[in-house]
């Protein structure tokens, strides 16, 4: 049974959570409500009027809500080929085996009612789609918008051709023509675009006459990539009406609600419904929260389009951090016809509760991304560079304290020995020790280094440690905790929602004899984000003798995060 290759991220679920900080408490005593919401078919793989389905390709089912796996057996059902077997890679996807398919052929699939939730729900209606298998010999139509006979069709509408594979898009315009009934036919010049995989855009020049019926030819030779053609000549007809399309398409609902802020936990999924059939390729995000853009790029997750181009469902993970914000802006968007909508739409929600800005779930794992330079006292110009990574993985403490513990390589299988010690009391996160070079140092009295819960004010704390072989040291540590607002990330793309600022200022000094003498001053700036925590920390520090100095920027971002543009509007 083959499996998809978006599947694989949807099998790391648990570790994506992991750094998500999914394992938020449950602040209502409250006892739940009884579930009696029906679950719904998410999204599919093959999709619907998907073409070019490997014969051996499994049906994959995303649902919206954790799912009964006994309520599977014999519930998906095919149209050819059969079911050998079903297997649940997580509590919400389902992967549906089967005999090979005949190639070239028209497959549909009936997901049943007998599928319930694991509160017993069912499906509320069966969930039926159809798509075509690869043809090793000829290039298939399965499907066009507007459909072959229809009438009173937009004067502006283009015309979308969908077919079993991706077009050899320099054969179409020797290949396809557009005419209308005049004797003789006066053929209408267009622009063409291949807008996804196998659908085809044909956009004619101007407005059409009213109230005239149009074909489409598609000769045979128009040809796909891998060089198959039609087995024969197609034709599409369709009838105009009067009107005329200049309205733009816009977000007319979204669920959850835009602006809503108590979204459960398990809310499942974000489903935006558009005025219109929408140009697939002109979505994209221009701006989104960085804890949405990460989870979208850590899953990558496979957003769904159904009926007909106009309601588009983007999957969730189960169990989302408390608080958590999700935001994304669209801006340019484009209905068949080529009009755009031109005022940017911000949808905005966040899941229930209060935010963790210092999440430390056990197991947690980090990628820490360095920028080091260096210099002397009295010159600004470095003396030299340097970039590196720390892989840091939270694991717990007896005593209710957790570590940050260094590894040597993103596989978190050996430890370089240095650590960090952390406890997060009711007011405040603690440094309680750390270890370097293979010596572990425990401060005589916590070192306060935040504030919880975070809000504006000034705060400072005062330590010491003795670190074998060195002597004694003294740390003060003041801070002030700025504000909270949205912070840029990579321009006013991608930013933090809510990011809290705080600025620190570390006063180290060493014991000669009975005085105390200043070794150096470290300054930080750094921003935390909610459910994700301290993410960005920009630091400098100055040594009293010389005034020599370090400065060092550190990214801390989830393992095996790629920084390539997460696709949202198109699968």
């Amino acid at each position: 049974m083959n499996i998809p290759r978006w599947l694989v991220p949807a099998l790391c679920l648990v570790l994506v959570l992991g750094w998500l900080g999914a394992c938020s408490d449950d602040d209502d005593p409250a006892k739940p409500e009884a579930d009696t919401t029906p679950p719904e078919v998410l999204g599919t793989d093959p999709a619907g009027a998907e073409g070019a389905v490997a014969v051996d390709d499994s049906v994959i089912v995303v649902f919206s809500e954790a799912m009964d796996p006994d309520s599977a057996d014999g519930a998906v059902t095919l149209s050819a080929g059969t079911v050998t077997g079903s297997v649940w890679y997580t509590d919400r996807l389902l992967a549906v085996g089967h005999t090979d398919w005949p190639e070239g052929t028209e497959i549909t699939c009936t997901v049943g009612t007998a599928l319930t939730d694991e509160a017993g729900n069912a499906l509320a209606a069966d969930r039926v789609f159809s798509f075509w298998t690869w043809s090793s010999t000829e290039l298939l139509l399965i499907g066009t918008t507007p459909a072959d006979g229809a009438t009173g069709v937009n004067r502006d509408a283009s015309i979308l051709l969908n077919f079993s594979e991706e077009i050899n898009t320099a054969t179409v315009a020797a290949a396809i023509r557009i005419t209308d009934d005049s004797m003789p036919k006066a053929d209408y010049s267009y622009d063409h675009d291949e807008i996804g995989d196998g659908q085809l855009l044909l956009d004619p020049d101007g407005s059409l006459p009213a109230d005239t019926e149009f074909t489409v030819v598609i000769g045979t030779s128009l040809a796909s990539d891998g060089g198959r053609h039609l087995a024969a000549t197609e034709h599409l007809t369709f009838t105009t009406g009067a009107e005329v399309d200049n309205t733009a398409p816009s977000i007319i609902a979204t669920d959850p609600t835009n602006g809503a802020t108590s979204v459960s936990a398990d809310k499942g999924f974000i489903r935006l419904t558009f005025s219109e059939p929408v140009n697939q390729e002109t979505l994209e995000p221009v701006a989104w929260n960085l804890a949405f853009y990460f989870m979208m790029q850590q899953m990558e997750i496979e957003p769904f389009w159904t009926d007909g181009g106009t309601v588009l469902t983007v999957p969730l993970p189960s169990g989302l951090p408390s608080g958590m914000p999700i935001e994304v802006t669209f801006d340019g968007f484009e209905d068949l016809a080529g009009n755009a909508q031109t005022t940017p739409y911000t949808y905005e929600i966040k899941i229930a509760g209060a935010a963790d800005y210092i999440p430390a779930d056990d197991g947690m794992q980090y990628v820490d991304e360095y920028d080091v330079a260096w210099g002397e006292g009295g010159s600004a110009i470095p003396l030299g560079t340097d970039s590196f990574n720390e892989y840091v993985q939270v694991e717990d403490q007896p005593g209710g304290s957790y570590r940050e513990v260094e590894y040597e390589d993103w596989d978190f299988a050996t430890t370089t020995g240095d650590w960090e010690e952390f406890r997060q009391t009711g007011g405040a996160l603690q440094w309680l020790a750390f270890e370097d070079l293979s010596k572990a140092n425990v401060f005589d009295t916590p070192l306060t280094i935040l504030p919880l819960p975070l809000s504006p004010g000034t705060w400072e704390s005062t330590t010491q440690v003795e670190i074998p072989g060195e002597g004694t040291f003294r740390a003060t540590l003041s801070g002030r905790v700025i504000g909270r607002a949205d912070y840029p990330v990579d321009g006013p793309a991608i930013y933090i929602a809510d990011a809290w600022s705080v600025f620190r200022e570390l006063q180290v000094e060493f014991r000669d004899g009975n005085s105390w003498v200043h070794a150096f001053t470290e300054t930080d700036s750094i921003w935390y984000a909610p459910t994700y925590g301290e993410l960005r920390t920009v630091s400098r520090e100055v040594e009293i003798d010389g005034g020599d100095w370090e400065e060092t920027e550190v990214w801390r971002i989830p393992p095996r995060f790629t920084k390539t543009a997460a696709r949202f509007g198109r699968r």
